[in-house]
């Protein structure tokens, strides 16, 4: 071996040594392994594997959505004209030549009908009542049919019905509680005139036009069922005796009987 092999041959035994010794007094560096520098120019390795990547984020559920509208149930319909029966108490008041026969006022007197719708508001339909008016004269001196006269005790009835059609017409609309209403009534009118004296009796039956005009309201008061209040002024051509055209105000307390929803 030359002289020049063995130098080079020292300089590489004397670096790799160098290597080897500066090696392990970092390694015992009381700063431990994190402070270790790269004094070789070689990437360090790690005993620790390196870590995975984080998974992704599952994707999140799409977000529920509402509807702005609210699907209640449908209002209710509204209610509509409907058939009735209606009927009632009534008290009456004579007038004109029947208040000049008998001067008291009826308190036995009825009425009753049916009312079918014809248009809104407007109802068709028939009728019937009847009243007795009775007054106790006391002794009074009576004319008598044949001629002559009796004074006694006298007692005066006069009997009054009537049937024919009915028209009404209601305001407002079917579903307010009170509804006023208008009426008329064509029809034709009996009259039965008696006068009793002791055991004599005078009696007369004519047959008249009547025609009743009226105005009154109901008021609805849990369906099918209403209240109904009116007034009416009731004309006949009817005449009897001392009767001429008889006539009278009635008062109606009664109830109707229909289809309110």
């Amino acid at each position: 071996m030359t002289t020049r092999s063995m130098s080079i041959l020292r300089l590489l035994t004397s670096g790799s040594l160098g290597l080897g010794l500066a090696s392990i007094a970092l390694a015992q560096s009381p700063e431990g392994s994190g402070n270790i520098q790269d004094v070789t120019g070689v990437p360090p390795t790690s005993s620790t594997p390196p870590s995975s990547p984080p998974a992704p984020a599952p994707a999140a559920a799409p977000a529920t959505t509402y509807s702005r509208y609210r699907y209640d149930d449908p209002p209710a319909p509204a209610p509509t004209e409907q058939a009735s029966i209606f009927g009632g108490y009534e008290i009456a008041t004579p007038t004109g030549s029947l208040h000049d026969y008998i001067e008291e006022s009826s308190f036995r007197g009825f009425e009753m009908g049916g009312l079918f719708p014809a248009t809104r508001g407007l109802h068709l339909g028939i009728y019937f009542n009847y009243h007795l008016f009775y007054e106790d004269r006391g002794i009074t001196t009576t004319q008598l049919p044949q001629g002559g006269a009796v004074t006694a005790r006298v007692y005066r009835y006069t009997k009054f019905w009537s049937t024919g059609v009915l028209a009404r017409y209601y305001l407002f609309e079917p579903e307010h509680r009170i509804r006023p209403y208008a009426g008329l009534r064509l029809g034709v009118a009996f009259l039965t005139a008696a006068a009793l004296v002791t055991d004599l009796g005078l009696y007369e039956t004519p047959i008249g036009f009547a025609l009743a005009p009226e105005i009154g309201f109901a008021v609805r008061l849990a369906p099918p069922l209403a209240l109904s209040l009116s007034a009416r002024y009731d004309y006949s051509t009817a005449s009897s005796g001392p009767i001429d055209s008889a006539s009278y105000l009635a008062y109606h307390f009664g109830v109707i009987l229909s289809t309110w929803d």
